[in-house]
Parts: structure tokens; C-alpha cells; sequence
């Protein structure tokens, strides 16, 4: 027969009272901590569960919302309108600029040669 490892516990006084019982006493304690275990894993297996499906549930929730306003998007950039000209350029009628992005070199070019601010090129 094998001789038992010492145990190496945190707790000696428990181990010193587990000892200091008979065997029929320490047998029924262990089948006692045994079963208070396994239920106590399952209860904390079933709260994980839990958690796990509230997690899972938001996510779809989720993905449900991201996937609808990215269906959404490409539609509403396809339904944008242009932007009007607000600027056009006094040699050149055919030229124009919405006012978005960088100044364009045509405007550019007038307002040094002209010495004029951007306001005079302005459509009204």
C-alpha cells in the first residue's frame, strides 16, 4: 500500500479537527464537501451561462444595428445631391467652386492678380 503525501494546507487548525475525527465521521464530512462542491460548480456554471447568453444576445443585438446603418449608408451617399457653386470666377464664366476643400488655382490665380478677397467672387 502507498503512504500518503503529506498534506500542505493554508489551514491547519481545519486539519488538525478533520483528524481529531473518526473515520466514519471523516468519511460522511468528505461526501458532505463533496456534494456541497459539485453544487456549488453548478450554480457557478449556470451563472456563467447566463452571463455568456447576455453577452452573446447583445452582440446579435448589435450586429443587427451595425449591419442595417451599413445597409443604409451606401444609399444615402448614393441620394446626396451635389453641393451649388457659391463662387465663380470673373474671366472664366464657366468656372465654379462649391467653397469645399482647397481654393482651387484658378481662384487663386484671380485673387493675386486681381488683389481681390474671396468674398468678391462670390455668387449672389
Amino acid at each position: 500500500m502507498k503512504k500518503p503525501r503529506k498534506i500542505v494546507s493554508n489551514h491547519p487548525n481545519i486539519i488538525r479537527q478533520f483528524n481529531a475525527l473518526e473515520i466514519d465521521a471523516q468519511a460522511k464530512l468528505l461526501l458532505e464537501l463533496a456534494n456541497h462542491f459539485d453544487l456549488s460548480l453548478l450554480q457557478r456554471q449556470s451563472y456563467l451561462k447566463d452571463e455568456l447568453l447576455k453577452v452573446i444576445d447583445a452582440e446579435k443585438r448589435s450586429t443587427s444595428v451595425k449591419a442595417f446603418a451599413k445597409a443604409a449608408l451606401p444609399a444615402a451617399k448614393r441620394e446626396r445631391a451635389k453641393a451649388r457653386p457659391q463662387y465663380q470666377s470673373r474671366k472664366d464664366k464657366k468656372l465654379f467652386w462649391a467653397g469645399r476643400g482647397s481654393h482651387p488655382r484658378w481662384l487663386r490665380e484671380e485673387m493675386k492678380a486681381s488683389g481681390k478677397k474671396l468674398d468678391w467672387f462670390k455668387i449672389k
